[in-house]
């Protein structure tokens, strides 16, 4: 099984501690960590095949086991075979002011999806659910990189790079969205 593990660094005593481990999904293979403190609720989110999955600390009950999980399945493309799984290879987040951020996720496929995680304006540090929402299909990338100017760079394995624009990153109504709830 996959463990995903916490570490923690004390500058003062130069020391690396392990501050908890939970197994994960078996295709977990990609990470980013969400803001935490005054920006939001910390923890991480797991990139997997079909699903992207939320981690934190005070997830897990004391007896060690998994606790309740948030996960959320991909919107699929109808012309894909059911038995082959979509396959998340990059993720991204961009903190925005005032607490707000998003994250982009890439898929083997280049399908970009807005994952947006659920937390009560009240208690920054719980997240009740993530939805997750197709984008926009973009050219395969090795990664992605946000930038505070509303810039998005793909570096491409195989081809030219690509350095997109938003316009703007709402999500229609009537746009393709499925929730961990």
């Amino acid at each position: 099984t996959k463990q995903l593990a916490y570490y923690e660094l004390d500058l003062g005593l130069n020391h690396v501690s392990r501050r908890w481990a939970v197994p994960t999904l078996r295709s977990a293979c990609c990470l980013a960590a969400v803001p935490g403190g005054a920006d939001g609720p910390s923890g991480v989110l797991v990139g997997c095949e079909d699903y992207v999955e939320y981690l934190h600390e005070g997830m897990r009950p004391s007896d060690g086991r998994a606790g309740k999980r948030l996960i959320c399945a991909l919107p699929r493309r109808e012309i894909h075979p059911e038995k082959r799984g979509v396959l998340i290879t990059s993720i991204t987040v961009l903190r925005q002011k005032k607490g707000k951020f998003f994250a982009l996720a890439q898929s083997e496929l280049g399908d970009v999806y807005k994952i947006t995680l659920d937390v009560p304006k009240d208690d920054r540090t719980v997240v009740r659910g993530i939805t997750a929402c197709l984008l926009d299909t973009l050219p395969v990338g090795n990664g992605m990189n946000i930038s505070k100017l509303a810039l998005l760079f793909v570096p491409s394995e195989f081809g030219d790079h690509g350095l997109y624009q938003f316009d703007a990153i709402d999500i229609e109504d009537d746009a393709v969205k499925y929730t961990s709830a």
